[in-house]
């Protein structure tokens, strides 16, 4: 089978692999749409495990059935997450899946961006899901970026609820969204769902910010407009940090009302420091909340946000590329601007 393999970082090579086979309680997978993450741009991040084949926003049909599986057939058309947690430890009695042990050992051999995956008995039975009739498989392969983006903001919704006494979470907040890539578009959306009042979108790319006109009462061009003086007078009750950039988060303390929260949502790389002036942040008590990946509740919710129309491939995906052309689609990814999502399709 084809697989594109991130040989050295932004060297993608398309390469002949073995296909998978399934072992007891397992299934394989034809895959029919990979999404591109940001994650799999930073080269930072994905250093320590190159060489590999990329790709983790995935949609397929069960092309194969191991042993003892059942629920499952040939031909299901399905969703699979790239990680499943184990549903019995601490961190998942607690919620905090994404910290399960298991949860980060799971894995799909041997990566979203090929023709097929094998999907072990966990996942299978703890995050694959079943598509309903008339989806297709380009908004099935947004289910787990969206997922992250729905447990963040159930993150911070949770927070502002309980730093305000009348217990209103996200609804009749300020918002304001730095970064309007994919990621900030389906925060904002999403947000907007929850009930937010008024949403600030930020983002120097001027397709991004017509895009985001969508959703948002107000865009910012940074070059242009301070985005913190945007906010003024009274400051936003979130701001979003949807950028992997320093100054992003800078600018959201700034942003944020006193006793107001910021939520870092794009990693930075690990010998990093967050510019936040610790005096700022003590003596305004703004609380910085941290958001990473997603778990078997976030997907479920997910798909019922894009069933419900919110959330649109038709409206998201940018650039769509056969298999074959997955290095240029990897490079159109890497080279932002008006590119959004970009999705391979194994058609």
């Amino acid at each position: 089978m084809q697989a594109a393999v991130l040989r050295a970082p932004s060297q993608v090579a398309l390469e002949e692999l073995p296909a998978p086979c399934p072992g007891p309680g397992e299934v394989v997978v034809r895959v029919r749409a990979c999404g591109i993450c940001g994650s799999d741009l930073m080269d930072w991040y994905v250093a320590c495990r190159i060489p590999f084949v990329f790709g983790h926003e995935l949609s397929g049909e069960i092309a194969a059935v191991g042993e003892g599986v059942e629920g499952w057939q040939v031909g299901d058309r399905v969703f699979v997450h790239h990680h499943a947690p184990c549903g019995n430890c601490v961190a998942c009695h607690r919620g905090d899946e994404v910290h399960c042990t298991v949860w980060r050992a799971s894995r799909l051999e041997p990566g979203g961006m090929a023709e097929y995956v094998r999907v072990p008995p966990g996942i299978l039975q703890r995050d694959t899901l079943r598509l309903p009739p008339g989806m297709g498989f380009d908004d099935a392969a947004l289910i787990e970026p969206v997922a992250c983006a729905v447990k963040a903001l159930r993150r911070a919704e949770g927070l502002l609820h309980a730093l305000d006494a009348r217990g209103q979470g996200l609804q009749g907040t300020r918002v304001l969204v730095l970064g309007a890539g994919f990621s900030g578009q389906v925060l904002g959306k999403l947000a907007r769902q929850m009930g937010a009042r008024e949403l600030l979108a930020v983002d120097p790319v001027p397709a991004r910010r017509d895009q985001a006109t969508r959703w948002a009462d107000a865009v910012v061009d940074p070059a242009v407009e301070d985005p913190a003086e945007a906010t003024r007078p009274e400051g936003v009750d979130l701001a979003v940090v949807a950028a992997a950039s320093p100054q992003a988060v800078a600018t959201a303390v700034r942003a944020v009302r006193s006793g107001g929260a910021v939520l870092l949502y794009a990693p930075l790389p690990p010998e990093s420091l967050l510019p936040a002036d610790p005096y700022e942040v003590f003596f305004r008590e703004i609380t910085l909340l941290p958001s990473y990946s997603a778990g078997p509740r976030d997907t479920r919710e997910a798909l019922r946000w894009i069933l419900r129309g919110v959330i649109r491939a038709a409206e998201l995906v940018t650039h769509r590329f056969p298999l074959h052309q997955a290095p240029e689609a990897y490079r159109t990814a890497q080279a932002g601007g008006p590119a959004l999502k970009v999705l391979v399709e194994m058609i």
